[in-house]
């Protein structure tokens, strides 16, 4: 956007403000003949983007409170929106990761202790009476070795399981996701609410420039 200022830049708060008064002036001929001309034929204008005046109203307060005065101010603005936005996935990422790994650690604690009985039940077997006893609980005793071999490499060497803390972490990480996504989300909106300003204002110096341009080959 440096261009921005090679074309001297209009105000951008003062663009808006001349928007909500010729909106407020309900598109009178004398002020916007070619969007009147535009809408007669049926076609949406430029302004009709904004709707009414309380659009307009509420994007000129957005500008003033953000202290946005010009383009560059906004598209930087903007810029810094989506870097918060980055910034929040970036955020979540890993705590994503530790939420899946905790998940995996809490169900095959869930199966140890369900199975563990079966397994107790397994060893008192006869060795003639294993092999049988094994395939008639074979999906048990399936889990609760897997769940074993999980346990003891994420233990290594520890007899305690660590459920508790486990569940605990887990509990934290899910209401700090919970929090970052309502975040995430909020900004989302924000976000597009400033991309359709961002839009709003180029259209419209867009539209200026060839304005500019007749009045200095008049003048000339």
């Amino acid at each position: 956007m440096a261009g921005c200022h090679a074309i001297r830049c209009p105000d951008v708060i003062r663009i808006v403000g001349r928007m909500s008064r010729h909106l407020l002036a309900g598109y009178d001929e004398n002020h916007w003949p070619d969007v009147v001309r535009i809408r007669k034929l049926g076609q949406q204008s430029r302004y009709q983007s904004l709707n009414n005046l309380k659009a307009a109203s509420q994007m000129l307060i957005f500008l003033q409170q953000n202290d946005i005065k010009n383009m560059d101010d906004l598209v930087n603005f903007l810029k810094s929106m989506h870097n918060r936005q980055s910034g929040i996935r970036e955020k979540l990422k890993p705590m994503e990761r530790r939420m899946k790994t905790l998940d995996e650690h809490i169900k095959q604690v869930g199966y140890y202790k369900e199975f563990s009985k079966i397994n107790r039940r397994y060893k008192q077997q006869k060795p003639k009476g294993k092999e049988a006893f094994f395939e008639s609980h074979r999906r048990e005793m399936t889990l609760f070795q897997a769940a074993e071999r999980h346990l003891k490499s994420v233990l290594n060497g520890r007899e305690q399981i660590p459920l508790a803390t486990w569940e605990k972490e887990h509990a934290t990480l899910t209401a700090e996701r919970k929090t970052l996504n309502a975040e995430y989300l909020s900004l989302k909106d924000e976000v597009g609410k400033v991309e359709k300003i961002v839009r709003s204002v180029q259209d419209v110096l867009h539209e200026e420039r060839p304005s500019r341009k007749r009045s200095s080959d008049v003048e000339r």
